[in-house]
């Protein structure tokens, strides 16, 4: 392997500078710059992991009153009504439904584009785009329709993130001559929506992820390049997303990325390094 890229949907530059969390901001650190939504005025996770994952900005339709993404708007404008979670989504956007999902390459990303996953020899661990099981959708599906209580909701994410976690771990010691792997995990967004009025409980989890990125890069050769990146971050003030994402990586990148599609390059270029011995 020689580039590991960590995607980690909401890490917020701010929380990760306040609590000074080292391993999250490793050797080089610093926000990017990532496309707005011009409907919601907000960054879109699945809009911008799909710049990431192309290196250029595209957007496709995806539409349907029972497509997986209307039913979890449904469910974020129910939130919204009932203990005042804000996504930055208006409720004319509500009703409009934003365009995009990661379940599957048709809903996202034109198969005449190419990815950096298409373009070298890639593994994708539960990636937008790419065999995401989408199982954190399936949660607010359910809290939605009055299955799960609020807590049983959170308790819900809490084992969910155990499991992708586990997951990322388990895959990382089944990689065998792949020069990149691109992991992914919808934290810490999804429990930012909906602890983001606990920031004790948010700051719990920051300190995890921390706490995981050490023990995850326990697992990869140091030689290898370990890459972070955020879609965006996350206001606890306002419960919305902020407008910028986050990257961190082991060694420091020449240049230096500003833009979320900066790092298609660099993946690349990574990707056909020699093979370090």
């Amino acid at each position: 392997m020689k580039i590991f890229v960590f995607g980690l949907d909401g890490l917020e530059y701010d929380l990760v500078e306040k609590w000074d969390l080292t391993c999250l901001k490793q050797l080089e650190y610093g926000r990017t710059v990532v496309p707005i939504n011009d409907k919601t005025n907000h960054p879109f996770s699945p809009e911008v992991w799909g710049t990431f994952l192309l290196g250029k900005h595209e957007i496709v339709s995806a539409t349907g009153s029972h497509h997986p993404l209307s039913m979890f708007l449904r469910s974020l404008k129910f939130l919204r009504k009932h203990i005042q979670l804000s996504l930055g989504l208006g409720r004319k956007v509500l009703h409009a439904m934003p365009v995009k999902w990661w379940g599957g390459l048709e809903y996202g990303i034109p198969s005449s584009q190419k990815t950096f996953l298409d373009l070298t020899k890639s593994k994708a661990i539960n990636a937008p785009f790419y065999g995401n099981d989408c199982y954190s959708f399936i949660i607010m599906q359910r809290f939605n329709a009055g299955e799960l209580s609020l807590q049983q909701t959170a308790e819900a994410y809490q084992k969910l993130y155990m499991e992708r976690k586990n997951l990322i771990l388990r895959e990382v010691e089944k990689i065998r001559d792949e020069d990149v792997v691109f992991a992914f995990m919808h934290f810490p967004d999804i429990l930012q929506h909906f602890l983001f009025t606990k920031p004790v409980k948010i700051k719990k989890h920051y300190f995890d992820l921390n706490n995981y990125v050490r023990t995850l890069k326990r697992k990869i050769d140091a030689d290898v390049t370990f890459l972070i990146v955020s879609d965006h971050g996350f206001d606890l003030k306002t419960g919305t997303h902020s407008e910028h994402g986050f990257y961190s990586c082991n060694k420091h990148l020449d240049p230096k990325p500003e833009q979320i599609t900066d790092f298609f390059k660099i993946i690349i270029n990574e990707s056909n390094a020699p093979n370090r011995t």
